[in-house]
């Protein structure tokens, strides 16, 4: 099984916190113990924001430290999958990518989309991450399955930049406005939840043991964009 379904919204999870622990943590422990019964590999999707983004490039044994309910939910869906011994838990970062009929949006999507009917959008410019492409999130996600891995892999994207700096990448390699980005300071742009400041990882475990090598974001999103004609 591999368990994807979380409340991922940082600002809903701060206004919604019965119901985010609900999905986060509860939900985590009925998988859990059907997993127990019954036997069956479990591979739980996680989150860098389990981290307090004073420093990038976290390893699988850096202490967490989340600074959002959102980020404090899933360290407690953690927490739960460590009992199991049959079980792997995978940490990403700004996950993106395309399929055709897709149920759910995410960050590329949104600036293109916005960028394509001439909205202005503001983005952030002091919030820094490694995004992850997701089809190298489910190579990855193939390969402990098949490997029979156990324990805690991180697995993003090996460039580190601002989301400022992400968003006008997006628009360049889509030939969009970048001038309808607009940089924001996360204090003017006033969110609900908080977000780690700096998230980025240290790959060196999934490279030794996976074989992991993600996709350049260029690469990424020129195969998106050929999707998407």
């Amino acid at each position: 099984i591999v368990n994807t379904a979380a409340i991922t919204s940082v600002d809903y999870a701060e206004l919604h916190k019965a119901e985010t622990w609900s999905v986060n943590v509860v939900g985590v422990e009925n998988l859990v113990n059907t997993v127990l019964k019954r036997n069956i590999k479990l591979i739980h999707l996680s989150t860098d924001f389990v981290f307090d983004g004073m420093g990038p490039f976290y390893s699988e044994e850096d202490l967490t430290d989340p600074v959002s309910y959102y980020g404090y939910t899933k360290l407690e869906g953690e927490k739960r999958v460590e009992i199991l011994q049959n079980a792997c838990i995978i940490r990403t970062i700004l996950v993106y990518g395309y399929y055709k009929d897709m149920v759910r949006s995410n960050f590329v999507l949104w600036v293109y989309n916005s960028l394509k009917q001439g909205n202005e959008i503001k983005v952030v410019d002091d919030q820094y991450r490694m995004p992850t492409y997701v089809n190298d999130l489910s190579e990855a996600i193939k390969t402990i399955a098949e490997k029979e891995k156990e324990g805690l892999y991180h697995i993003s994207g090996n460039e580190y930049l601002s989301i400022f700096e992400f968003a006008k990448t997006i628009a360049s390699m889509f030939n969009l406005d970048d001038n309808l980005i607009k940089p924001v300071s996360s204090f003017m742009l006033d969110q609900v939840g908080k977000r780690p400041p700096k998230t980025g990882f240290n790959l060196d475990k999934a490279a030794s043991e996976l074989n992991y090598l993600p996709t350049s974001i260029k690469e990424a999103l020129t195969k998106m964009k050929q999707l998407m004609d």
